[in-house]
């Protein structure tokens, strides 16, 4: 199974992006093992560390070979993580409702 993080390019002080980046950038440049932790609290704030690893910890290296291997063969599709709605249904949702008929859009 595979499951997703959807990172949003958001910039505030406890979004993920600008926590995770520095993270890896670090990484890229060198050989380093670490586990990343992510965490949302109640009020959707993201924090995010990271500890070395220890000797001898499976670093889950074949699961990221796989993961790659598959999503180059074009077997996960990243943005399907995000539900999807038609037309009709997005037209239900009470506040896309109101936006649509304001515009003069529903027939």
């Amino acid at each position: 199974m595979v499951s997703g993080l959807a990172i949003t390019p958001n910039q505030r002080p406890h979004a993920l992006r600008p926590q995770l980046a520095p993270i890896l950038k670090r990484l890229k440049s060198g050989p380093e093992r670490v586990v990343v932790s992510v965490r949302q609290d109640e009020r959707w704030n993201m924090h995010v560390g990271s500890t070395p690893l220890q000797p001898g910890v499976e670093d889950g290296a074949s699961a990221v070979a796989e993961f790659l291997k598959q999503y180059s063969e074009g077997g996960i599709d990243l943005s399907g993580i995000y539900g999807r709605l038609d037309n009709e249904s997005l037209a239900e949702i009470p506040e896309v409702h109101k936006v649509l008929a304001a515009r003069g859009l529903l027939n």
